[in-house]
């Protein structure tokens, strides 16, 4: 669950959170007296989606077991679950 929380909502979220910190330094909400009035809503969510997209595309190139393997399920062995490998 925490894998899929790093891997598709951090990366997206960070726009939002990059820009709320560069607001608050800036005081631009004081000034301004609402912060998400003018916020660009569509290059925040632009630039989250392309985060997730390269998130999404190195873990698949990164990660994950050689090709040609033989998948070897999950067995239960005296109580103890074993889990699922490639060979």
């Amino acid at each position: 669950m925490v894998r899929k929380l790093v891997l598709h909502l951090l990366p997206f979220l960070l726009p939002f959170i990059a820009f709320l910190i560069y607001a608050v330094l800036t005081r631009r909400a004081q000034r301004k007296g609402s912060l998400w009035a003018d916020t660009p809503y569509f290059w925040l969510t632009s630039s989250g989606l392309m985060l997730v997209i390269a998130g999404l595309v190195t873990a698949a190139v990164i990660g994950g077991d050689p090709p040609g393997g033989t998948y070897v399920p999950a067995t239960v062995v005296d109580g103890e679950v074993v889990p699922g490998r490639v060979e």
